[in-house]
C-alpha cells in the first residue's frame, strides 16, 4: 500500500487498523456482522483473482502471439467483472453462492473475451498473409 515508507512504519499503521477494527467489534456488538461480511468478501475476491490468473497464465500457454497489455487488460476487467458479481450477490442476496457466482463470472466473462477476440486477430494474420503473398 505504502512501497515508499519505511518498515516500521508500516507495520505500525497495518496494527493500528487491525486494533481499530477490534476495538470497533469490541465496543459496537452490532458491527460484527458487516466487519465478516467485509471479510468473507474480500476472501471471495482475492479467490476471483487467482482463477483470473490462472486463466492468462493459461493463455499465454496456450496463445503467444497477443500483446501483453491485451492480457493485462482483459484479466483484469474479468477479475473486476467477478469481483463486482460477487460484492452484488454477497450484499443483495447474503448468500454462501457469491463465490461460486463471482468465479463463474470471473470465468464466464474471460471466455467470452477470448472466444471474441481470436478470430479478430486470425483475420489480422490473414491478411497480413496474404497482402505478403500477392506482393
Amino acid at each position: 500500500m505504502f512501497p515508499k515508507m519505511e518498515k516500521y512504519p508500516k507495520y505500525f499503521i497495518i496494527g493500528l487498523i487491525g486494533t481499530i477494527f477490534y476495538a470497533f467489534v469490541a465496543f459496537f456488538p452490532n458491527i460484527y456482522g458487516t466487519i465478516q461480511l467485509f471479510l468473507r468478501v474480500s476472501d471471495d475476491i482475492t479467490a476471483n483473482l487467482g482463477v483470473a490468473l490462472m486463466l492468462i497464465f493459461l493463455v499465454r500457454i496456450i496463445v503467444r502471439h497477443r500483446p501483453k497489455k491485451l492480457e493485462k487488460l482483459t484479466s483484469t476487467c474479468a477479475w473486476i467483472f467477478g469481483s463486482a458479481t460477487t460484492i452484488y450477490y454477497a450484499i443483495v442476496h447474503n448468500s454462501e453462492l457469491a463465490l461460486l457466482s463471482g468465479l463463474s463470472a470471473t470465468i464466464l466473462f474471460f471466455l467470452i473475451v477470448f472466444f471474441i477476440e481470436e478470430p479478430f486477430w486470425s483475420i489480422k494474420k490473414l491478411k497480413q498473409r496474404i497482402k505478403k503473398n500477392t506482393k
